[in-house]
């Protein structure tokens, strides 16, 4: 088992030899048919918790992380094959069903903290269509076809500032791990290619001068984006508690976001496209 320093502050993983580096439970990492080197797996298919039970499997990163303060991002490949939730639910909902989730923790483990809410396969278009089409073909255990479709890997960037619990300079733990309920599953969940704190991660981030977000303070619940010429993936709103209080998916460029409710104070506003996060407060009155 490697040594465990005091913290680090930057590290790529490729998963051909850092199995000792991750405390694994549910998770293994190794090789699987139609991938080039190894990765990191969940079973495949992952188990449902049986009756009245839930299932956590958990892949956590042995050493400490010291928050950086630019790079403050860990990116990585995967394919999240997880059953779908129903259409609208919210995390943590009964009806938003098994989900993966990437979590820091501040006390050495005692407690986690997701850095945004959990995801299935209804995160990316592609996914979702594949899952239905498995699901009604009876097929969506069989892992050969879909792991060696390179086609149905996306890279995921996550901010490890993002909840309010965590800052530049604080030494933290990741995890990742995958809840099933007590029913259906699906094939389960690979990540590859991790980087944790790389020098450029922050390239990725818009930068303020290229991006107009107004009225600010906002007026009447809604608000203009202008600057991007691509696609949004997603938009975000978390509250000062680092709850996320709205969230919407594929957006076109230069819209008028209208929230369906009310919105008071300070909130901070994530924009994430394929290749860029932007990040400002937006004040509402």
């Amino acid at each position: 088992v490697s040594v465990i320093p005091e913290f680090i502050v930057e590290k790529e993983i490729d998963f051909e030899s850092h199995a000792n580096d991750f405390i694994l439970d549910g998770f293994d990492i190794n090789l699987q048919a139609g991938i080039v080197g190894g990765a990191l797996n969940s079973k495949h298919p992952y188990e449902n918790g049986g009756t009245d039970n839930w299932v956590d499997y958990t892949a956590a990163y042995r050493f400490p992380i010291k928050i950086h303060e630019l790079y403050h991002y860990i990116k990585f490949d995967e394919v999240a094959m997880i059953e779908a939730g129903e259409d609208d639910s919210d995390f943590t909902s009964d009806d938003f069903y098994d989900y993966v989730v990437v979590e820091g923790s501040n006390d050495d483990g005692e407690t986690w903290i997701p850095f945004e809410e959990g995801w299935d396969c209804r995160f990316h278009q592609e996914w979702i269509d594949y899952y239905n089409a498995a699901l009604t073909e009876k097929e969506y255990f069989a892992s050969s076809s879909l792991i060696s479709d390179k086609n149905l890997y996306r890279k995921h960037e996550i901010d490890l500032t993002a909840p309010a619990e965590f800052s530049v300079g604080d030494i933290i733990r990741i995890r990742f791990r995958l809840n099933s309920d007590p029913f259906a599953t699906g094939w389960g969940w690979i990540v590859d290619n991790l980087k944790i704190q790389t020098v450029g991660l922050q390239n990725s981030v818009v930068s303020k001068n290229e991006i107009k977000v107004y009225p600010n303070p906002v007026q009447n619940n809604e608000f203009s984006i202008e600057g991007l010429n691509v696609s949004i993936d997603r938009l975000k709103l978390y509250d000062y508690t680092g709850r996320l209080v709205y969230l919407q998916k594929d957006i076109n460029p230069g819209i008028k976001i209208s929230l369906p409710y009310s919105l008071k104070g300070l909130h901070i506003l994530y924009i994430e496209g394929t290749n860029f996060i932007y990040k400002t407060k937006l004040n509402f009155n």
